[in-house]
């Protein structure tokens, strides 16, 4: 058998006297019957203790100064464990009871169970000033979410926004939210997710430049790619947006009334949640518990014809041991007028300087590019190295010989008028949570959104091959 003794310290109010099989597996019970064959001599309480606890296994307890200066008489013969320990104490003013099967509380005579487990103050007074017991104090509550995974990196840094530091930014949807932050970077947004952007956003997700307005925003942060940032709802991953196969989250999919704070850890977490947290991890903590009905309603104008609107309904109810929170976000917006930001060429030079006319001569126009023939049917192109011919504007194409034709080509600038979406957007968060008893509760959430987006695009232009043996084609060999 082994055995533990704590003596008091010089901080220490109270020492614990216990002993244990080898096998802690194998718990003695004080109320056993067994009998114990005994052989205590006469000596301070404390020692006659720790000698009873070896012999049966039994942890007992006792207040280092309720033990100070007490003697027992010896005992020795077989013994029952609670009549031993009755015949040790007999005569001490000390009396035991029982904290559990196998635990033994030993205090003075006369004084509760309770009030003998309330430690005493440095001035020798139990409980406080006064024999004041001490008032219990009021904690703040922390509310963990997050993966179960034990660990995590306690360095990382995490900006936690609550709902009310996002109504002080004065947006209306979480992808206006995102546009705030300097660690995200807006490379697929309701504005820009379209065959209409000249050129792709040079980071992890410039083969979705040209997304064709799926009606998608994501979070991207340090411009890792939108796949490498994790999205979670209450610690929860998210599904994946249809049709994608790198499964970023689509962030018009969650309402913003059903927001109540955001977690954003802005380092890399893939040694936690795996290789989709490479840029960081979004966790959106969703409202719970909520009492009582509140709307919100919001419209916005613009000098360039982006308006937008936003309407927010959040309502909870609870019952006997339950509750059930709903979150309601219906949000319109409208397109930009191109024209009224100035934008009307894609020759940039007279603001950036000569280098900076990105307007395309290799883009078909009308009256239409031709160009050798590169060989290839399945996508008939201009050979490398082709020169370009093109019929001057005012040649209508009809009866045109190989000289009406020239090598100065006017470039595509064809801006469209609109940039963006004329969208509108309704989703909606319902958790519902029911408990079962103290330690055993159920819940369901349901997230559900629809949205409906019109975009106008440019006009495709496309090559096709001109045969040499075409009445029209006068330059007697393939071109496109």
């Amino acid at each position: 058998m082994n055995s533990n003794l704590q003596m008091p310290g010089a901080g220490m109010r109270r020492a614990v006297v216990s002993a244990m099989f080898l096998f802690a597996a194998i718990a003695a019970s004080a109320e056993s019957d067994d009998v114990l064959t005994l052989d205590v001599r006469r000596q301070d309480v404390g020692s006659a203790l720790v000698a009873l606890a070896e012999t049966s296994g039994v942890h007992i307890m006792i207040d280092g100064e309720t033990g100070e200066g007490v003697e027992v008489e010896g005992l020795k013969g077989e013994y029952r464990f609670e009549d031993a320990l009755a015949a040790l104490l007999s005569g001490t003013g000390l009396t035991f009871a029982y904290v559990s099967a196998n635990v033994v509380l030993v205090r003075p005579l006369g004084v509760s169970e309770a009030d003998a487990a309330v430690p005493a103050e440095p001035g020798g007074e139990q409980g406080g000033q006064g024999g004041q017991k001490e008032q219990p104090r009021e904690v703040e509550v922390v509310v963990v979410t997050g993966s179960r995974l034990e660990g995590g990196d306690p360095t990382a840094r995490v900006l936690s926004l609550s709902a009310e530091d996002i109504a002080a930014r004065g947006v209306s949807s979480l992808e206006d939210l995102f546009r705030t932050l300097p660690w995200t970077f807006p490379s697929i947004t309701t504005q820009n997710n379209t065959t209409a952007t000249p050129v792709g956003a040079v980071d992890a997700d410039q083969s979705h430049s040209i997304i064709d307005g799926f009606g998608l925003s994501t979070v991207n942060l340090r411009a890792m790619g939108s796949a490498n940032t994790l999205v979670l709802i209450d610690g929860r991953r998210v599904a994946g947006q249809a049709g994608e196969v790198e499964g970023f989250a689509n962030l018009l999919n969650i309402p913003l009334a059903a927001i109540e704070r955001v977690d954003i850890q802005l380092d890399g977490a893939s040694a936690v949640y795996g290789a989709d947290a490479i840029g960081g991890v979004v966790n959106f903590i969703t409202r719970k518990h909520y009492a009582g009905v509140s709307i919100k309603g919001r419209k916005e104008y613009s000098s360039t014809d982006a308006h937008a609107s936003s309407l927010n309904l959040t309502g909870g109810y609870g019952w006997n041991r339950g509750s059930g929170t709903l979150a309601l976000s219906r949000t319109t917006s409208t397109p930009i007028t191109n024209a009224k930001t100035g934008w009307t060429s894609y020759d940039y030079r007279d603001q950036f300087g000569p280098d900076y006319d990105v307007r395309s001569v290799f883009e078909a126009a009308q009256p239409g590019i031709v160009c050798r023939y590169n060989g290839y049917p399945p996508f008939p192109g201009c050979a490398w190295g082709s020169p370009r011919w093109q019929l001057p504007s005012d040649h209508d194409g009809v009866g045109a010989t190989v000289d009406d034709f020239t090598t100065e080509i006017v470039p595509a600038d064809r801006i469209i008028p609109k940039n963006g979406e004329d969208s509108t957007n309704i989703s909606f968060n319902l958790h519902l949570e029911q408990d079962l008893s103290e330690r055993l509760s159920v819940y369901a959430d349901v997230l559900y959104s629809y949205h409906q987006s019109y975009r106008e695009e440019p006009t495709k232009m496309d090559g096709f091959l001109i045969p040499a043996s075409n009445a029209h084609n006068p330059f007697g060999e393939p071109v496109v």
